[in-house]
């Protein structure tokens, strides 16, 4: 009996260690792996210039494949220690039963997982990028992104922890070319040829005289009042970008100044 016990002990000690040195050996994997992807970031700056990717994008993979081998490692430390305790044909069964039973619970996790994977593919935003998820409701500075989650920072402060899964309809604002600068004046309908024949060549002059205006603006009747008295004007103009909050006061300016000059008054 003695034997015998000595045995069940010397098995349970076996199987205690080898359980302990896969999780070990995944626990350095993921340590060693991120350790590496930190390294990547470094060694892509003394890449050629036409093959260096972004820093916000390097961080951004960065986050999503430290995620992934953790992930994986862990997943293999527990095949490993099932294998010890359960013969091969009966993981194979289990991991089908498993697979059938986790695909039907567990459908927002997986969809998370799934998307965030494509991720790693999808270069549709970066860490430190202003994004929108319109379907969502929620804007913000991305501060974090790995397979399960992305972090967002919103104009308010908080943050925002989003599931993968329910991203779907992306507004990144970060990659504009240009940004919107355009403004809108109400005249009277009497005077809607003069101010016509200002402001139409007067876009040339200030794309000439504001160089962050990228082109000459372009003029549209947006609406007019019910008794044609009053006229509202558009000049659509495009700005560099992150550019158009300081420069539309100054174009407004401008035309407020010119229309002056011609005696055509703009009504409130």
């Amino acid at each position: 009996m003695i034997q015998q016990f000595a045995s069940t002990n010397a098995v349970l000690i076996e199987i205690v260690r080898t359980v302990a040195i896969a999780y070990g050996i995944a626990f350095a994997a993921a340590f060693v792996g991120r350790m590496v992807l930190h390294r990547l970031i470094h060694l892509n700056r003394v890449a050629p210039r036409n093959r260096v990717a972004s820093d916000q994008r390097m961080r951004t993979l960065q986050g999503l494949m430290g995620s992934l081998v953790t992930f994986v490692a862990f997943t293999v430390a527990t095949l490993v220690t099932l294998s010890i305790l359960i013969d091969t044909q009966t993981i194979l069964w289990i991991f089908t039963l498993f697979s059938a039973a986790f695909g039907l619970g567990a459908q927002t996790i997986v969809r998370d997982l799934a998307h965030g994977f494509s991720f790693i593919f999808r270069n549709t935003f970066d860490v430190d990028e202003k994004v929108e998820f319109e379907l969502i409701g929620v804007e913000g500075i991305i501060e974090e992104v790995n397979l399960r989650n992305t972090m967002v920072r919103a104009p308010s402060g908080e943050l925002y922890t989003v599931p993968n899964g329910e991203i779907r309809v992306i507004r990144n604002f970060t990659r504009s070319t240009f940004s919107n600068a355009s403004i809108t004046i109400v005249i009277k309908t009497a005077d809607l040829r003069a101010a016509l024949a200002v402001l139409e060549p007067l876009g040339q002059e200030a794309a000439d005289l504001f160089p962050n205006l990228l082109e000459p603006w372009e003029v549209m009747i947006t609406s007019s009042s019910q008794t044609g008295r009053r006229t509202e004007l558009t000049l659509i103009a495009k700005a560099v970008f992150s550019k158009a909050a300081a420069l539309r006061p100054k174009l407004l300016t401008l035309v407020q100044e010119r229309l002056q000059t011609a005696n055509i008054d703009l009504i409130d």
